[in-house]
């Protein structure tokens, strides 16, 4: 997975590969302590998960 994160507006942008294609999604609402865990976390997509992916209540999506 690849990411992008913009503090002013608190998004996160993630880049899954599946075979030949990305698939991006965009999180609202992301902390940037969250998003530090991310940058830290000795696997992305463990991390992502954990911290972003399983709190469908607390950060909002939109799929591009």
């Amino acid at each position: 997975a690849g990411m992008g994160y913009s503090e002013n507006d608190n998004l996160l942008k993630v880049a899954f590969k599946n075979k030949d294609n990305f698939t991006t999604y965009i999180y609202e609402g992301v902390e940037p302590e969250t998003y530090n865990k991310l940058c830290e976390a000795e696997s992305i997509g463990k991390a992502l998960s954990e911290y972003v992916i399983r709190q469908r209540d607390k950060y909002k999506y939109i799929k591009l």
